[in-house]
């Protein structure tokens, strides 16, 4: 369905949320997740 998706875990298991959304910013990618920690961090 042309859907790119990457799995966090698979690029670094390690990631801190910080540089998960920078990533997300510099790579102009949606984050999907269920943890709560991002909604305070936007």
């Amino acid at each position: 369905m042309s859907h790119d998706v990457i799995d966090v875990t698979d690029t670094d298991p390690q990631m801190s949320d910080e540089k998960i959304l920078d990533w997300a910013v510099v790579s102009d990618r949606i984050i999907v997740t269920t943890d709560n920690d991002f909604e305070q961090m936007i």
